[in-house]
């Protein structure tokens, strides 16, 4: 942009010399005329030198919004130059918005060129905080000195500009906000200052719109004066910049290592692509691992967004080669060393390939046949995996999920509607989670691809919690479920018996479907306050749902089979520190879409949700889970990985279907194969739940903590883009 300030005007100033030599010329060829109408002829020259300045000095103001503009955007390489650092919690951010806004109150009242831009499924409802324009412009200046990179005054700036702006960034906004005559103005010829217009907060995704305030340029040419002024052309004159916590759920399978925990000091993945299903977006912020002849399958959903374009669905890997190891976690920044590449599993070995991307796709496409169809119209597509991509974090803690269990928001205050979790401070063995009617029963009857519902319905939730003491015989089921230190077995003549010294006691609790909980005590339900939906505990050894009716056929989702853990109404979000197990099936009532099936539609089901997510530890699904899984869930770890538990023993088990997303450090193993014939625990099913495209997500659910900032698509927009008119000389100022 340095470049066409330097020339702004140019062109308009060759057009004014060409316009004086051919007005000089009728001047000599109209000398019979009078003295009044050479007068007149002398006046209109200057006036219309004077226009041609004015609007000169006009394009030069208009390329030096084009540079601010470019220091609230991206390079041309992608990276933003606004940076939020890391571990900055969205309580700064919130505030920062607040002080954007000099304070003012926010309300669900949207200027319309804010309505007509927003992201689309937003769950929460988004609210607008105005500046007036009597604003002094002091806390949009702290927001952009506090998040504006140095390199982004470098990069657009000259030289003197970007010292002056590095050396005092506060300063330099506060000029730019509040006054026309400022650093970057030309004297007494062009004039404008930059308006903060407002912040529209969008949960954890905050939008900070800038246009232009005052504006105007002058020209002068022989006493002739003239004057133009300029405002924006709502809306393709405005600006925004998004800074947002990353979205963890915007893939079907998200892995930090694509290795497994096991094999956590090789260098080299080790879990295959073969010939699974994936419906949804896949990332690793490592690189993949394809078998020789792989025939995997990346499918998108068919289905269109707002402005009526197909829903495009990504393969992607970050290519990271110096991610932490084993129970570490991520780098203070955030980022990571990386190069394109992937690995090509030849003879039994994986072997590195490593190129642009243009390269891997055309290499990797003579050692597969993967077959892509990301936009889901069943037509198949070139290979279009970007082995590139951003290296996405994971959440570092779950401090949030513990202080909602306790009824508190992440700035540690009571959360507004007065709403609280549960918070298990005892050891839990097992959360058993199922709908049923007023009398507890499960529900029954599945009908039209859902569980019919009672009134009332409630969702309930059993916590069996344990102490330490004699050693009792157990059933294999609890032996499974029970931490390794409290459990032991003997081998007799008649079998193997399993033994636990813990002894266990339940509470239940129950939800109805507006919210209300209640727990159970001799027999009654007893008032237990408002629940948000987060089960919170240190240690939650396993969760499961009601048993099963009957085994549908293997290699089959059947969801009849399986009455629900989750009523039509729930959301929860279940959260512990250490390795959680999955028993058997976790269905819902209303059951999340197949993304894959055109005809059902998630419209309306923005409560439905269930999420298990360990800090720590590992999910684990338990060896005797049954066959073919039915778990519609988000299930997440932060350091450990989602697995089978002895995946490499017995029989298979056909495939766990998963309708939701599945995001892990390490890439846990499901199963064994022999080239592509499975030949022990699960092959893998899994369908994206189009929900969390849209921000919709299990109550209180992690974030990344590797904050993303987004700007709009250019095109004809930008702060450049006003509408222009002439003025009187008295307008200039």
């Amino acid at each position: 942009m340095l470049k066409s300030r330097a020339t702004a005007g140019a062109a308009a100033i060759l057009v004014v010399l060409f316009t004086l030599i051919l007005l000089a010329a009728i001047l000599v060829v109209s000398s019979r005329l009078s003295i009044s109408s050479l007068q007149t002829n002398a006046d209109q020259a200057s006036t219309l030198e004077a226009q041609y300045v004015a609007e000169s000095n006009m394009n030069y103001a208009r390329s030096v919004l084009g540079d601010l503009q470019a220091i609230m955007d991206k390079r041309p390489g992608g990276s933003a130059y606004i940076k939020v650092p890391p571990n900055i919690s969205l309580v700064t951010v919130r505030q920062d918005a607040a002080n954007y806004c000099d304070n003012g109150a926010f309300s669900t009242s949207l200027p319309s060129y804010v309505q007509q831009e927003l992201p689309p499924g937003l769950i929460t409802t988004p609210t607008w905080c105005t500046l007036q324009p009597t604003t002094t412009g002091t806390g949009a200046a702290g927001v952009l000195a506090k998040y504006v990179t140095p390199e982004a005054y470098t990069d657009n700036l000259t030289s003197s500009e970007a010292a002056s702006a590095q050396a005092d960034p506060a300063a330099f906004w506060r000029d730019i906000f509040t006054n026309p005559q400022n650093r970057l103005a030309r004297a007494n010829a062009a004039s404008f200052r930059l308006q903060p217009l407002g912040v529209l907060n969008m949960g954890n995704r905050y939008r900070f719109y800038v246009g232009v305030g005052d504006m105007a340029s002058k020209g002068e040419a022989a006493g002739a004066t003239r004057v133009l002024t300029a405002r924006n052309n709502v809306a393709q004159g405005v600006w925004w910049f998004e800074l947002g916590t990353g979205n963890l759920l915007n893939s079907v399978l998200h892995t930090d290592h694509h290795r497994a925990k096991s094999g956590a000091t090789n260098s080299v993945p080790q879990i295959n692509f073969v010939n699974q299903r994936f419906y949804g977006s896949v990332h690793t912020n490592e690189s993949f691992l394809f078998q020789s002849g792989a025939r995997t399958q990346f499918i998108g959903s068919g289905k269109r967004d707002r402005n009526g374009n197909p829903i495009e669905y990504k393969v992607t890997s970050a290519g990271c080669d110096n991610l932490p190891g084993l129970g570490v976690t991520a780098p203070d920044n955030f980022e990571c060393t990386k190069s394109p590449k992937y690995y090509a599993n030849v003879g039994g070995y994986p072997t590195i390939r490593r190129g642009t991307n243009t390269q891997l796709r055309t290499r990797l496409d003579g050692e597969t046949d993967l077959q892509f169809d990301l936009n889901g119209d069943g037509v198949l597509e070139a290979n279009a995996i970007d082995f590139s991509a951003n290296y996405i974090a994971l959440p570092t803690n779950s401090a949030n999920q513990r202080a909602a269990a306790e009824g508190r928001g992440v700035d540690n205050n009571p959360l507004p509607d007065g709403s609280r979790g549960l918070n298990l401070t005892a050891a839990v063995n097992n959360l058993a989670l199922y709908a049923g009617d007023a009398a507890g029963n499960p529900l029954a009857t599945f009908s039209g691809g859902k569980w019919n519902e009672p009134s009332p319905t409630f969702q309930y939730i059993n916590v069996e919690s344990c102490t330490s003491g004699g050693w009792r015989e157990v059933s294999r089921e609890e032996y499974n479920s029970t931490p390794s230190e409290y459990r032991t077995t003997t081998s007799t003549w008649s079998g193997t018996r399993y033994f636990s010294s813990l002894t266990c006691a339940t509470t239940q609790y129950r939800v109805d479907k507006d919210g209300s909980m209640a727990v159970k005590q001799n027999g009654s339900w007893i008032p237990n306050g408002k629940f948000n939906g987060v089960i919170y505990g240190n240690q939650i050894n396993s969760v499961q749902g009601p048993q099963r009716r009957h085994n549908p056929t293997l290699g089959r989702e059947d969801l009849a089979a399986a009455p629900p853990a989750l009523a039509s109404f729930s959301g929860i979000t279940i959260a512990a520190e250490r390795d959680i197990n999955v028993l058997n099936d976790l269905t819902m009532s209303d059951p999340p879409c197949r993304m894959e099936v055109s005809t059902c539609s998630n419209a309306g089901k923005g409560k439905n949700m269930l999420g298990i997510y360990s800090q720590q530890g590992d999910i684990k699904i338990s060896s005797t889970a049954p066959t073919d899984l039915m778990i519609h869930s988000a299930l997440m770890t932060s350091l450990g990985e989602v697995g089978v538990t002895n995946y490499n023993q017995g029989n298979p088990k056909g495939d766990v279907h998963l309708r939701g997303a599945l995001v892990e450090s390490w890439y846990g193993a499901f199963g064994t194969v022999n080239g592509n014939t499975p030949m022990t625990g699960y092959g893998r099913d899994f369908t994206y739940d189009e929900r969390y495209r849209d921000g919709i997500k299990p109550p209180f659910w992690p974030e990344s903590p590797k904050w993303e900032t987004e700007t709009p698509n250019k095109g004809t927009r930008g702060l450049a883009n006003l509408v222009i008119t002439n003025q009187e000389a008295a307008k200039f100022r």
